[in-house]
């Protein structure tokens, strides 16, 4: 990914959402997984099987694991299944500046 879109800052992948699966059992942040089993799927979710489509998600930690701001983008058939109405950054950013 770094090499094919010319990025200058490391790039991490997690295709069994591992990260997700252990910042829900911490209860962290319970980071969405859209599976697409049992529900009408505008898009092509196949990809992601067996595992599923992490949904967007941020999360502002400091070293001691603590949490300054979270966001997690719950999909419903209004939203598109996530595909719309994400809180926008900045707002998410000043959450975690106004606890540091």
């Amino acid at each position: 990914m770094m090499s094919e879109h010319s990025l200058r800052f490391k790039c991490f992948s997690d295709p069994e959402n591992v990260l997700q699966k252990w910042l829900k059992a911490q209860n962290i942040i319970d980071v969405q997984v859209h599976s697409g089993e049992g529900e009408e799927v505008y898009f092509e979710i196949k990809k992601y099987k067996p595992h599923g489509m992490v949904q967007p998600a941020v999360l502002f930690v400091k070293p001691d694991m603590s949490v300054l701001a979270k966001w997690v983008q719950i999909p419903t058939k209004e939203n598109f299944h996530g595909a719309k109405d994400r809180k926008p950054f900045p707002d998410i950013w000043a959450e975690a500046k106004a606890k540091m």
